[in-house]
C-alpha cells in the first residue's frame, strides 16, 4: 500500500469502475483511459465556455448527473481542480498537425485569463500539449475510428468567437490532429479529475484509507550516548480516518519490532508517544528490559519509526543515527612487591598501586585476604591506594589477595596478588623483653629489682624512667649482687634512682645463653618503688 503521490506518472489507477491514467502524482491529477460518452458540449451556441451550473451542458453533466452517480467514498476523495478556459486561436493552438506560436507555459498563462472550478473537468490545450505522449503511452486515446474528444479549451477563429471547441483525434487517414469541433456537435467525452494525493493505492487501485502519518520531534539525528543517558523516543502518529486503531512502532538495527503507543482515530487527533531508552553496560534498555544487543562504540546505529493502521496502512518511516560511547572499565595497578624477610608476626607488609577511570568516573578500590571480608582502602578520583597487611593475618604458605576497583557504574576491575608466607626457625642466642612499671603512688623515684634465673641464663637489666607521652630513654641499672637460691637458680640485684619523681617507667630485661642447647630461664622478678 502507497500514497497516490509515490505512484509514478503513466501508471494506470483503478477508480469508480474505470481506468484512470495518473497524469500528476504530485498532484493527483488522473485522466479517464477510455471515453466517458459521446456527446456535444452545448445543444446551442450562445454559451461559449464550460459552465458546470449551466443544465443540459457537457460540464453540467459531468459535475452533476456523472459526478453523483459515484458512491460517497468514491466523491470523499476528488478534489476540486481549477482549469483555465479562456480562448485560445487556432495558430496559438497548433491547429491541425501544425506547431503552435505558444510554448506551453505561455499557452497555460493564456488559458488562466479565465478560469473555472470543479471536481470533473477534461483537458485543456496545453495540458493536452503537455501529458499527450504520457497519456498515448499509457494506452489511452486507443481510438482509430476517425473521432475526435473533447479539450475544455474554447476555440477562436480569426473573425472572433464563434462557439467552438479544441478537439484532439484522429483523421480517416489515421493521422492524429487538433481540430475544432461546434459546441453543438459530437465528440468523445474523457474526463478528468483530482483526487487526495495522499488517498491509499493497494494493487493498483483506490483503498479510501489514507495512509497514516507520524512525526518524531526527538531524538535528532547523530545524538550520541554516555552511560545511563537516554534515547528519548518522542512524537505523535495520526490518521484521517475516522475509527481506525492506529499503532506507533520503532525499530532498532533491525532487530525486534516493539510498540510506542496504540489508539483509535478520530481523524483529527493525535495519538501521541514518548519512549525513553536507557544506555548503560553497552546496551539500550527499556525499564529492566534489554531491547539491544551489546552496541558498538564507533559506528552508527540506526532507530526506525513509523505508524501503522488496522486498514493495512503504513506511514513513511523516520530515520535516526544516534552513537555510543560504553563506559570503560576503570584501571588498577599494582606496585612490585619485593620478597621480605627476617620478618615476625608483629610486622607488616604493605602494598600499593594506583587507580584511574577513563571516563573520569569516582572509583572505589577494595582488597580481600584469603575468604575474608571486603575492604575498602580507597574512594575518590584517579589516585594512589595503600594499605597494609600485618604478618600474623597471613596463613602458613599461599595467600590470596584480591583487590578491585569499581566505578560509579559498577564496572569493575579486578587483579590477585599472591603472598607466600614461609617459617624459618632460627634460634635466638640473645632476646629481650620489656615490662611497664605501674608505681602505686603514681610515681617513683628509685627501683630495686631482684631477678632469680637458671645459672645457664644471663641477665642484664635497663629501665626508662621519664613523663607520660615522654620518648623513651633506656639506662643501664647497677648489678649491686647476685646470690645463690638453690641448685643450679642464683639471684641477680640490680638498682636504679633517677633524678626526680617520674611516673612513666619502662624495665628491659635482655636475656643471653652461650648457645642454642640451652633452655635456662627467668623463674622470679621481684622488687620494690621508693
Amino acid at each position: 500500500m502507497v500514497k497516490l503521490n509515490e505512484v509514478a506518472a503513466g501508471a494506470i489507477i483503478k477508480f469508480a469502475g474505470r481506468d484512470w491514467v495518473l497524469l500528476n502524482p504530485s498532484e493527483g491529477y488522473l485522466m479517464a483511459k477510455t471515453s466517458l460518452i459521446t456527446r456535444n458540449v452545448y445543444s446551442n451556441n450562445d454559451e461559449i465556455y464550460f459552465a458546470p451550473q449551466r443544465p443540459g451542458s457537457l460540464a453540467y453533466y459531468l459535475n452533476n448527473d456523472y459526478y453523483n452517480s459515484l458512491n460517497s467514498q468514491e466523491r470523499s476523495v476528488i478534489k476540486s481542480r481549477t482549469w483555465g478556459i479562456s480562448l485560445i486561436s487556432s495558430a496559438e493552438g497548433g491547429y491541425g498537425q501544425n506547431t503552435p506560436t505558444l510554448n506551453n507555459s505561455q499557452m497555460r498563462s493564456k488559458e488562466l485569463e479565465k478560469t473555472v472550478s470543479a471536481p470533473i473537468g477534461i483537458l485543456s490545450i496545453s495540458e493536452w500539449w503537455k501529458y499527450s505522449d504520457l497519456y498515448l503511452r499509457s494506452g489511452g486515446m486507443n481510438f482509430k475510428d476517425n473521432s475526435f474528444m473533447w479539450l475544455i479549451t474554447p476555440y477562436s477563429v480569426d473573425t472572433g468567437l464563434s462557439g467552438y471547441y479544441w478537439a484532439i483525434g484522429f483523421y480517416s487517414s489515421g493521422e492524429k490532429a487538433r481540430a475544432y469541433f461546434s459546441a453543438t456537435q459530437t465528440a468523445r467525452v474523457t474526463p478528468t479529475l483530482t483526487l487526495d494525493p495522499n488517498v491509499t493505492i493497494l494493487n493498483g487501485a483506490v483503498t479510501y484509507n489514507f495512509i497514516p502519518t507520524l512525526t518524531l520531534n526527538s531524538p535528532t539525528d547523530n545524538v550520541t550516548l554516555y552511560e545511563t543517558n537516554t534515547l528519548n523516543i518522542e512524537g505523535y502518529a495520526a490518521d484521517a480516518d475516522n475509527g481506525n486503531i492506529v499503532n506507533a512502532r520503532y525499530q532498532l538495527n533491525g532487530g525486534t519490532i516493539r510498540a510506542l503507543a496504540t489508539g483509535i482515530s478520530t481523524g483529527s487527533n493525535t495519538i501521541p508517544f514518548n519512549k525513553q531508552l536507557t544506555f548503560r553496560g553497552g546496551k539500550l534498555y527499556d525499564g529492566d528490559t534489554a531491547v539491544t544487543d551489546e552496541l558498538a562504540e564507533g559506528v552508527a546505529h540506526q532507530l526506525k519509526v513509523w505508524s501503522e493502521d488496522d486498514q493495512g496502512g503504513k506511514s513513511p518511516e523516520q530515520l535516526r543515527n544516534f552513537y555510543v560511547v560504553p563506559n570503560r572499565p576503570p584501571a588498577l595497578t599494582i606496585d612490585p612487591f619485593a620478597t621480605k624477610s627476617d620478618l615476625i608476626n608483629a610486622d607488616k607488609v604493605t602494598i600499593s598501586g594506583t587507580a584511574s577511570d577513563p571516563d573520569g568516573n569516582t572509583v572505589v578500590v577494595s582488597y580481600k585476604l584469603n575468604k575474608g571480608m571486603s575492604t575498602e582502602v580507597y574512594r575518590g578520583k584517579d589516585g594512589a591506594w595503600t594499605f597494609d597487611l600485618s604478618l600474623k593475618d597471613l596463613i602458613a604458605g599461599e595467600n590470596t589477595v584480591a583487590i578491585e576497583v569499581v566505578d560509579s557504574y559498577n564496572s569493575k576491575t579486578s587483579k590477585t596478588l599472591k603472598l607466600n608466607k614461609n617459617r624459618v626457625a632460627t634460634p635466638l642466642l640473645t632476646s629481650e623483653v620489656r615490662y611497664k612499671i605501674d608505681p602505686p603512688s603514681g610515681t617513683a623515684k628509685g627501683v630495686l629489682l631482684w631477678v632469680q634465673r637458671d645459672v645457664g641464663l644471663t641477665v642484664t637489666a635497663d629501665i626508662s624512667m621519664g613523663l607520660k607521652n615522654e620518648q623513651e630513654t633506656y639506662e643501664a641499672m647497677t648489678l649491686t649482687n647476685t646470690a645463690p637460691v638453690s641448685s643450679g637458680v642464683v639471684e641477680d640485684e640490680f638498682v636504679f634512682e633517677a633524678s626526680a619523681e617520674k611516673d612513666n617507667i619502662m624495665l628491659k630485661l635482655t636475656l643471653s645463653r652461650e648457645s642454642a642447647d640451652v633452655n635456662d630461664a627467668i623463674t622470679l622478678i621481684s622488687g620494690v618503688l621508693s
